[in-house]
């Protein structure tokens, strides 16, 4: 069984359990839960991933770093844009205005550390816990970030 099928089974074995516990009690376990599982697959993963620069559009499929960050902009930062892989201008200006609403120290449309990790706290407080284990899995070892886990 995958680290991804483990950490489903037992998360929604404990939202049975903690139907009183509230929502917070349940996504703090859960969490806690899930970093565990996959810890030994994330522990070094996002600290070394690659900035992501404006114009990058690999030959097609595109770029999964870049759907990565196109992914979070168009579903959870209210800015529309297709999930191509292609950091175009829309993607440019998707991040430039994550970076103004972060107050980030760079505003200057380039996926480092520190936009990794406003990107990672966008999808920890605004996702289910399918969206969250799907990011964690799949993005945050190649979008670059200060956290590690």
């Amino acid at each position: 069984m995958s680290h991804a099928s483990k950490v489903s089974k037992a998360c929604a074995s404990m939202r049975v359990v903690a139907l009183g516990g509230g929502k917070k009690l349940v996504s703090a376990l859960t969490l806690a839960l899930s970093l565990a599982v996959l810890a030994p697959e994330l522990a070094s993963a996002s600290p070394s991933a690659a900035i992501i620069y404006p114009g990058e559009c690999p030959s097609p499929p595109g770029s999964a770093a870049v759907k990565c960050v196109q992914w979070v902009l168009d579903e959870y930062a209210n800015h529309p844009m297709p999930q191509d892989g292609c950091f175009g201008p829309l993607t440019e200006a998707g991040v430039r205005d994550l970076q103004l609403f972060f107050g980030l120290k760079y505003i200057d449309g380039i996926v480092g550390p520190e936009t990794g990790d406003a990107l990672y706290l966008i999808m920890f407080n605004n996702t289910d816990f399918g969206d969250f284990l799907n990011w964690m899995t799949n993005c945050y070892p190649i979008v670059p970030t200060y956290k590690q886990f």
